[in-house]
């Protein structure tokens, strides 16, 4: 990659993340708002460790930064792995990159729109989202690359993280 085009990448990047974030960040604060128990749980948290709610809501937001990066990254590299194990040779990490960073972002932004309008429960919402979310994955990463075969395998990557994701919220 020549360096115009690596800086162009960096700042598309950094121009993905921004919002991926900021939506995480108000979608963790307005769902917490929402629900009395974890309110109640954060209250609590914030009084154990003795410090002030500012300090505590910068401490959640690092938190929260942290916690879905992870989850970003450990997405990305399970579906780049996906596509290799069926001997993908051609490189989609930037279209998986762009279309995990835009689906989960336009997500958030429909649950924060939803959660202003209806009250709706923690695990339908996440499940329901969630399903939504691997919707938008798709159509993104197939809009943007065309390949039938490698968005079938994405579909199935994605879905086994969806049942995954269900399964931990269930248990």
């Amino acid at each position: 990659m020549s360096q115009l085009k690596t800086k162009k990448w960096n700042w598309s990047i950094l121009a993905f993340f921004i919002p991926y974030l900021v939506s995480n960040i108000f979608l963790f604060f307005t769902l917490t708002e929402k629900d009395n128990k974890l309110l109640k749980m954060i209250e609590e948290s914030s009084k154990l460790l003795n410090i002030s709610n500012g300090e505590f809501n910068f401490f959640m937001i690092v938190i929260v930064i942290i916690a879905n990066l992870c989850i970003f990254f450990v997405t990305f590299i399970i579906l780049k792995i996906v596509l290799l194990i069926f001997g993908f040779k051609k490189n989609y990490n930037q279209d998986i990159f762009i279309s995990l960073l835009l689906s989960v972002s336009v997500v958030n932004l429909l649950v924060l729109f939803i959660s202003e309008i209806v009250t709706i429960d923690r695990l339908p919402l996440s499940i329901s989202t969630s399903s939504i979310e691997v919707i938008i994955f798709l159509l993104l990463f197939y809009s943007n690359t065309k390949d039938v075969k490698a968005t079938k395998l994405l579909f199935f990557g994605k879905l086994w993280l969806l049942l995954f994701n269900i399964v931990s919220l269930v248990v």
